[in-house]
């Protein structure tokens, strides 16, 4: 039988979190900075930059995620998958906002400067996690994959991403298994420092306002083909599809503790922060924005 994670997904996102800020501050060069944009009623003075502030930015996207261990052969990722081995499934059913989650991640990352990935660890007991939140390793043992590497799929499938209990870590999609791909920090995520980086510097308000664009046309684009998928028989109900598109989920859905989102509240509006709405709006994904700067 699967093992299941002895500890839960907000609880592994919440010491990933802390790790994250250092684990791109030492991949160098110098001036290069990071901050987690957190859910909170406060607006963008929170950042730790002024909105005028002009550096080279990034965006990166991380949803976490819990796995099963897997340690018999019978599973269906063995082979090529050799027990004992991770597995964590993607979402394939349609949320609120009218379309598949999955989906949304692989059209976000075609968004310039922005890279998506889903964030897993490689141990499942409580005293493995408190030995790596002390030692300050969860980054260190955990994977990161990009949902492209499944790409596209439809309602209700099953998939998973496969990977293995050791470093360095290699991670394959399933159902049909892809080709492995290196899944470390360093390898799956700081290979793409330079191209964040290697850009025209801009104002953080207008960096802030495009990933806005970005993230709210990647919803779009995912919710427009998953109506199209279903097709005119299945009377697709539009009105509720545009108005859950505007409507944020419920805390109790978010990937975080539920005490650093807003509780109660307006719906944002054109008024609210860019920066506030850029949240909320990744938190209907369970996403977890992580903002680079390189300020040299």
């Amino acid at each position: 039988m699967p093992k299941s994670t002895e500890f839960n997904e907000a609880t592994y996102a919440q010491h990933l979190n802390n790790e994250i800020t250092e684990a791109f501050r030492s991949l160098g060069p110098p001036g290069l900075d990071s901050v987690p944009l957190l859910p909170t009623p406060r607006d963008e003075a929170d950042l730790g930059y002024d909105l005028g502030v002009t550096a080279r930015w990034g965006m990166y996207y991380f949803q976490y995620k819990v796995p099963q261990l897997l340690w018999t052969r019978g599973a269906s990722q063995s082979p090529p998958m050799v027990p004992p081995f991770y597995r964590f499934q993607v979402k394939s059913d349609v949320t609120s906002n009218g379309c598949i989650q999955h989906n949304v991640l692989v059209e976000l990352e075609q968004v310039r400067k922005t890279e998506v990935f889903y964030a897993s660890p490689a141990f499942y007991t409580n005293n493995a996690f408190r030995r790596h939140v002390f030692a300050g390793t969860v980054c260190d043992y955990s994977v990161f994959v990009k949902p492209s590497l499944l790409g596209m799929i439809g309602e209700g499938d099953r998939h998973v991403f496969a990977y293995d209990t050791g470093r360095p870590y290699t991670v394959r999609a399933f159902s049909q298994p892809s080709q492995p791909s290196r899944a470390g920090f360093n390898e799956a995520v700081a290979s793409t420092i330079s191209s964040l980086i290697d850009s025209e510097p801009e104002s953080l308000d207008s960096f802030l306002s495009r990933q806005l664009e970005g993230l709210s046309r990647s919803i779009d684009i995912a919710s427009q083909n998953q109506i199209e998928a279903t097709g005119p028989e299945d009377e697709v109900d539009y009105q509720k599809i545009a108005t859950a598109l505007s409507t944020p989920l419920p805390d109790e859905l978010f990937s975080l503790p539920a005490e650093q989102f807003p509780v109660g509240g307006d719906e944002p509006t054109e008024e609210t922060p860019t920066a506030t709405r850029l949240v909320v709006r990744a938190a209907e994904l369970s996403l977890q924005p992580v903002l680079v700067a390189m300020r040299q």
